[in-house]
Order: C-alpha cells, then sequence, then structure tokens
C-alpha cells in the first residue's frame, strides 16, 4: 500500500490513515495475512520531506475484522469505487 501525503500532516494522524488505508486493502483483496503500507510526505525545500513504513500481520482474520473493515471503507471512503486487476508475468520465461 503506497500512500502520499501533503506536508505539514501530523505523524500521529499519518500513520493511523497508513493503517487504516492498509486493514481496508486487506479486506478488497479478500486474503493474505500480511500487508505492508508506506507513507511519502511531499518534499518541502529546507527541511525534506516524511517517511512511515507498517507492518500489519492480519493471519487471524475474522469476520468481525471484515465487518469492521467494511464500515471504515464505507465511512472513510478508501477503495469505494475502485476496481482490481491482478496480473503476473514470469521473470525468466521458458
Amino acid at each position: 500500500m503506497l500512500v502520499f501525503f501533503g506536508s505539514g500532516e501530523d505523524a500521529e494522524h499519518r500513520i493511523a490513515e497508513l493503517r487504516a488505508r492498509c486493514f481496508c486493502a486487506r479486506h478488497k483483496h479478500g486474503s493474505g495475512s500480511v500487508v505492508i503500507g508506506i507513507g511519502i510526505g511531499k518534499y518541502t525545500p529546507g527541511s525534506g520531506s516524511t517517511s512511515d513504513l507498517i507492518y500489519l500481520n492480519l493471519a487471524d482474520w475474522s469476520s468481525t475484522d471484515a465487518e469492521n473493515a467494511v464500515k471504515m471503507t464505507e465511512g472513510l471512503g478508501f477503495f469505494r469505487d475502485s476496481a482490481s486487476r491482478h496480473s503476473h508475468e514470469d521473470e525468466y520465461p521458458v
């Protein structure tokens, strides 16, 4: 999960949003036990940019987690109108 944040956003809010987006992404994907989120902040001359990393181990995904993810998706709008697409490419075709 990659998220771009504007400059000046509070670190606690960035982490909370990144975690929420990862949680909702796990639900949208429908499977998997690990979600990694990367947050990148806008570069500001003279002070640089922020970066955040989150690792969620969701191996014990439950129906309660799924219900919470649906509520979060509806309430926050994450991935509400997005489409999923899967592709596979062999790195070394035979």
